[in-house]
C-alpha cells in the first residue's frame, strides 16, 4: 500500500474523544486503538458509531471486514493490528491536528482468499463489535488487492494519518 493521508473522521467517536458520552471517553494516545481492514465495497459515513451497526451492507464495518488469508477478523480477532500512537500534534501552519501512528505489516495477506482493501478503520474495542467505537477511517487512494505477499500500512509522518482541519480563527 502507498503512504496513506486521507483523512474521514467518525463524529461520534470524534465526540467521544472530547467528552466524555455514554461510551467510554476515547483517549488517542493512553487507550488501546485497533487497526481493523475492511473491503473496498466499504461506505464510511461520517455519523458511524460502532463497528457493528447490524445493518449487515455496505455502511457495517463488521459486514465489510477483510477475511483474506491470513487475516482474522471479528471482535478481538488476530486480523486487527495493535495502532501504536507515535505522536499527536497541532499543526499551526495549517490549522490543524495530526495523528500519526506506526506503520503496520499483515504478513502473507491473502493467496488462497483474497480481498480488495478499500479502508483501514481506527477503533477503540469495548466488550463486543455492538460497543465497539469507529474512531476514523483512513481511505486509501488505490485499492489494495492482495495476493499473499503482505499487506503494508506506511504511514505520512510529516503529515500524520488522520487530521483534524480546524476553523481559522
Amino acid at each position: 500500500m502507498a503512504a496513506v493521508t486521507i483523512t474521514q473522521w467518525s463524529g461520534p467517536g470524534l465526540l467521544s474523544c472530547i467528552k466524555s458520552t455514554d461510551a467510554a471517553p476515547i483517549d488517542l494516545i493512553a487507550n488501546s486503538l485497533k487497526l481493523m481492514l475492511v473491503k473496498s465495497t466499504f461506505n464510511f459515513t461520517p455519523d458511524l458509531q460502532y463497528v457493528d451497526n447490524a445493518a449487515d451492507d455496505a455502511s457495517d464495518p463488521s459486514f465489510c471486514e477483510c477475511d483474506f488469508t491470513n487475516y482474522v477478523g471479528g471482535f478481538e480477532g488476530a486480523g486487527r493490528k495493535a495502532a501504536t500512537v507515535t505522536s499527536l500534534l497541532y499543526d499551526a501552519t495549517d490549522n490543524r491536528l495530526e495523528l500519526v501512528i506506526q506503520n503496520e505489516t499483515w504478513s502473507a495477506a491473502g493467496g488462497t482468499t483474497d480481498n480488495d482493501i478499500g479502508a483501514i478503520l481506527l477503533i477503540k474495542e469495548g466488550t463486543d463489535d455492538t460497543d465497539s467505537q469507529a474512531i476514523g477511517c483512513i481511505a486509501l487512494n488505490n485499492v489494495f488487492s492482495t495476493n499473499g505477499g503482505d499487506a503494508v500500512l506506511d504511514i505520512d509522518d510529516g503529515d500524520g494519518c488522520l487530521r483534524l482541519s480546524l476553523p481559522e480563527s
